[in-house]
């Protein structure tokens, strides 16, 4: 099993807003978060998936695979937390 651990660079505009955006994001407070922890009806509350692509490159450069998914807060309470937990939503790779 492959954990991704860090991702270092955003390519689209896409995914600051998918994950960012004060009223779309799914990493923000929103407009409708309780003012103290756990913050229960913020946006990372919602069960909602947002639309990723995903590719990895090996240490040469080569494409190691592509992947069009959707990714989505999961798990209890650590959703509060700043680090958050996030779940690949994808039925399938495209390995190249």
């Amino acid at each position: 099993m492959i954990s991704l651990v860090a991702c270092r660079l955003f390519l689209s505009q896409q995914i600051p807003k998918n994950l960012f955006d004060e009223e779309y994001g799914i990493y923000t407070l929103g407009d409708s978060a309780q003012q103290f922890w756990p913050y229960y009806g913020a946006n990372f509350w919602e069960d909602w998936e947002r639309p990723i692509h995903t590719e990895l490159f090996e240490t040469n450069g080569d494409r190691g695979f592509s992947i069009d998914a959707g990714i989505k807060i999961f798990a209890g309470l650590t959703r509060a937390f700043p680090q958050k937990i996030i779940c690949d939503t994808s039925a399938r790779a495209v390995w190249i």
